[in-house]
């Protein structure tokens, strides 16, 4: 156990080295009955934890379902959801759209045509030699053909959830 040093705020009469080491023995025993407080708390933390994992897993697993249903109809009603120059639909209680993200794919010899393409250095080639996949997004398509790289577009289902508009539409439903 590692030393600790506390500045005594009030302290009770101490006479002599012999009633300064009991008090510090005093204080180590009272620090262990508080480590084993904190273990023994810790302990429990951990179950309710792993009990609630195990009760929340039907519910986490009904969500991902919801999801892919969602993400499904997403993608079966694209042209109706994005209606320029939105992404995305409002509903009653949140929101459905497309968010577009890029990433880039390379080969092994895209660094090497990056050096001689750029042979004095290039932002798109990090000092420690990896591919800046984040500068070659700002390229061209025909500027990534030359490098044997090319941009992927994904474009993907994202759902937001207004809570306090699904309260109220509950509350109108039950009432």
């Amino acid at each position: 156990m590692s030393k600790v040093r506390t500045k005594i705020e009030t302290p009770d009469t101490i006479d002599d080295f012999d009633a300064a080491t009991n008090a510090l023995i005093r204080i180590n025993t009272l620090l262990g009955v508080i480590e084993r407080i904190d273990n023994k708390a810790d302990i429990e933390i951990a179950k309710l934890k792993e009990t609630a994992a195990k009760a929340g897993e039907p519910i986490r697993d009904e969500i991902k379902q919801i999801e892919a249903a969602l993400a499904l109809f997403g993608e079966n009603h694209k042209k109706d959801i994005c209606k320029p120059p939105k992404r995305s639909t409002d509903l009653a209680v949140g929101t459905i759209g497309f968010r577009e993200s890029t990433s880039i794919a390379t080969k092994k010899e895209t660094l090497p045509l990056l050096k001689n393409l750029f042979p004095k250095g290039n932002p798109a080639i990090r000092v420690k030699e990896e591919i800046n996949k984040e500068e070659l997004k700002t390229w061209k398509t025909e500027d990534l053909a030359k490098i044997n790289a090319a941009k992927k577009v994904k474009d993907t289902v994202y759902y937001e959830i207004n809570r306090d508009d699904v309260n109220q539409t509950i509350l109108k439903q039950v009432g």
